[in-house]
């Protein structure tokens, strides 16, 4: 059936738009070698605590640009206002904004105007920086592929990247079956 619809799929735009190219990957689903994985233990922690974690990671980082993954829109607002509060330069990016508002916010960590973009999962694919990022899982993703998604925003065309995830007990299983499925 894969095979069937990526035929019909190119047919289709072969069709409508001329002189289109299909690439293909065998590396699609892959974590990138170059990225490394740590693991902060955040268990029983308070929420302010896991706060300051994150602004001392931050500050003890090598790494001028950070992504920042929350699981909830409402916490992507308050992890930022934390972030400037503490005199990090952040913006957001959730998929409840307004569009002129997401464009505002990537186009100002794009031009590293800010240095953290912090944001839900609806910024964990397509997105694309021509300078390395230290991706922070504030809250870990609930699911394998988001983790994927997620991974992919740093080590990028060779380079070398590194996640830090913010992790409790309960998210063990699913880094576990994430680690299976990348080996």
């Amino acid at each position: 059936p894969t095979k069937m619809y990526g035929i019909a799929f190119e047919d289709f735009f072969q069709n409508i738009l001329k002189n289109v190219r299909i690439c293909r990957t065998d590396n699609f689903h892959k974590l990138n070698e170059n990225v490394e994985h740590s693991m902060l233990a955040v268990d029983g922690m308070s929420p302010a605590a896991k706060l300051e974690l994150l602004s001392d990671a931050i500050f003890a980082s090598e790494y001028n640009n950070f992504i920042v993954f929350c699981s909830a829109n409402k916490d992507v607002l308050k992890v930022s206002e934390y972030l400037i509060s503490k005199g990090i330069p952040a913006t957001s990016l959730t998929g409840e904004m307004s569009e002129p508002e997401r464009l505002r916010n990537f186009l100002s960590f794009k031009a590293q105007d800010v240095n953290v973009l912090v944001c839900s999962d609806s910024a964990n694919r397509g997105l694309h920086f021509d300078f390395d990022c230290h991706v922070l899982q504030f809250d870990v993703a609930k699911h394998v592929f988001h983790l994927l998604h997620r991974f992919g925003r740093t080590g990028r065309l060779g380079k070398r990247g590194l996640v830090t995830s913010f992790v409790c007990k309960s998210d063990m299983k699913l880094l576990g079956a994430f680690s299976e499925l990348m080996a």
